[in-house]
């Protein structure tokens, strides 16, 4: 009986010590596969002061799968962490041409534009 119980120990210390190595690799895959869908982008955003910025991230903020935001207000430049599997950077520019900002990628239309207060409206590029 002492035999058994003794075996029966052994048994399950081995298959405890056998399936841990296992869990540990399905978790450091599920986590390279995590850090492989986050993306980052910086691209160019036209606009001027911090209303546009709160303008521009707000645009952008809500879409599922982003997890940052900046636009800097000097340097126009747009940068963005997002979950590649949930939002396509082409849905970032959409989003802030909608709002009535041009991207380096895609210009707003002219009523989104025209839709914006005085103080934030750019000199526009020529398409």
């Amino acid at each position: 009986m002492m035999m058994k119980k003794g075996i029966l120990l052994a048994a399950m210390l081995l298959g405890t010590f056998a399936f841990n190595p296992a869990n540990a690799q399905n978790n450091a895959t599920i986590q390279t596969e995590v850090a492989q869908a986050a993306e980052s982008a910086t691209f160019y955003v036209d606009g001027k002061c911090g209303m546009c910025k709160n303008r521009i991230e707000n645009a952008v903020k809500d879409l599922k799968g982003i997890e940052a935001v900046n636009w800097d207000v000097e340097t126009k430049a747009l940068t963005v962490k997002y979950n590649a599997s949930k939002v396509k950077e082409a849905e970032i520019h959409q989003k802030i041409a909608d709002v009535g900002h041009d991207t380096e990628k895609l210009k707003a239309s002219d009523e989104a534009y025209s839709s914006l207060p005085g103080c934030c409206k750019y000199e526009r590029k020529e398409a």
